[in-house]
């Protein structure tokens, strides 16, 4: 599912930059910020794979409780701060208008 991520997010960055012309600006400007937004949402698929993985040994009994719920809290930690921080990330590409 997540090289459909990698194939949508350039084509919508092209797509965004083809309707503002061609403006090697704002291509300057928005690349990095587009390319910041896809490291944060690659490393929410890895930390969400590596939790899932970790229910399915909970659920082969492979895991202890105590140890699945240790993971949860780590990858709720994780998720939240990198949730906040594309939060961010977003917002900052719509305002400079790359989104």
């Amino acid at each position: 599912m997540k090289n459909k991520y990698y194939l949508l997010w350039p084509a919508t960055f092209l797509a965004v930059v083809a309707c503002n012309g061609p403006n090697k600006d704002l291509e300057k400007t928005c690349t990095p910020i587009v390319g910041q937004i896809l490291e944060v949402q690659n490393n929410r698929d890895i930390i969400r794979e590596d939790f899932r993985i970790t229910l399915m040994d909970y659920g082969e009994g492979k895991v202890s409780l105590k140890r699945l719920k240790e993971e949860k809290r780590q990858w709720l930690t994780r998720e939240n701060k990198l949730a906040t921080k594309v939060d961010a990330l977003y917002d900052k590409a719509y305002n400079m208008g790359c989104l």
